[in-house]
């Protein structure tokens, strides 16, 4: 397969739902999508650095967060790829050896993911319980060959 027929294949993979996080960069906590396609995982950041810093440290909702983003769900992953309002970058199910999830806080519980590929760990933070998060990255992880566990 050549690269640009790659490239089309991508553009034109169904978005299965989108996970609200935020992730942890050398910059500081940066609110983001965790778009999961049929063959891919789109990491998807506003443009806007007000945006990422302000919905990073107001800690938005889970469930307000994931009703925002439900407006991509069975469309193609091209209407967020050519997207100028997000920044984004792919990881594919191909390369993600597994998924982990762990519950932090005693009071307002969140839930910490890992998502493990052969050369790096990413890790993001989901303000839910841990079993909310399971349940809703199992039902977008059915049939594509990843081993997730939830736990320590």
């Amino acid at each position: 397969m050549t690269e640009k027929n790659e490239d089309s294949r991508i553009l034109e993979e169904e978005v299965k739902g989108v996970i609200p996080a935020i992730a942890w960069e050398n910059k500081g906590p940066l609110q983001c999508g965790l778009v999961f396609a049929t063959h891919i995982i789109i990491v998807a950041f506003f443009s806007s650095k007000i945006a990422q810093f302000a919905g990073a440290i107001r800690t938005p909702d889970y469930h307000i967060m994931k009703k925002a983003w439900a407006k991509f769900e069975h469309k193609s992953t091209g209407e967020i790829l050519k997207n100028k309002q997000y920044k984004c970058y792919i990881i594919p199910y191909s390369s993600v050896t597994h998924m982990r999830t762990a519950e932090t806080g005693r009071i307002r519980k969140r839930s910490i993911l890992h998502i493990y590929t052969p050369g790096q760990v990413y890790v993001f933070t989901c303000t839910v319980r841990a079993e909310t998060l399971g349940k809703d990255i199992g039902e977008l992880l059915c049939g594509s060959g990843i081993r997730f566990s939830k736990g320590e």
